[in-house]
């Protein structure tokens, strides 16, 4: 330990004779201190210059995708306009989005009276209804019924 206080003291006197050294030595410690400072801030610069690209990139593929969706959006829409547009000319429909139907004949509306005139013209109208109940159940009419059934299944699975 005195040796160290010696050297301390030492310095101390040569630096209080010779004040110009102090002033170098400070500065060559300053620019020690700045070339250790660059050196690491350069090493970092291509790193965070990579990080940089990358998020750039990333930004750029992005912009790209986000492009590429609002064109396809907008095909998109421009489609399903034109399948509005063909529904209401099928359906008939006005603007306030209701189906216009076209109106119903005379004769359709007479339909029923026609059937109530028909059965007056029978003169024994309960005999034919028990005959057409009984047609209406028999096992024949039924086995008919069932063959139909079965075409129409067969016919919508084609």
């Amino acid at each position: 330990m005195p040796d160290k206080a010696n050297a301390s003291k030492k310095k101390s006197q040569k630096l209080k004779r010779n004040p110009k050294r102090k002033i170098d030595d400070e500065e060559k410690e300053l620019a020690e201190k700045e070339s250790n400072f660059k050196n690491s801030i350069s090493s970092q610069l291509p790193e965070q210059k990579e990080e940089i690209d990358k998020i750039v990139e990333t930004t750029e593929s992005m912009t790209g995708n986000i492009q590429s969706l609002k064109s396809k959006l907008q095909v998109l829409t421009s489609e399903v306009d034109e399948e509005e547009e063909k529904v209401k000319k099928i359906f008939q429909m006005d603007g306030s989005e209701v189906l216009s139907l076209p109106e119903l004949s005379q004769n359709s509306l007479k339909a029923p009276i026609l059937q109530k005139e028909i059965l007056m013209l029978i003169p024994n109208q309960n005999a034919l209804l028990k005959d057409l109940d009984v047609l209406h159940n028999s096992s024949q009419m039924k086995d008919m019924f069932t063959f139909i059934e079965e075409a129409y299944k067969r016919l919508d699975a084609s």
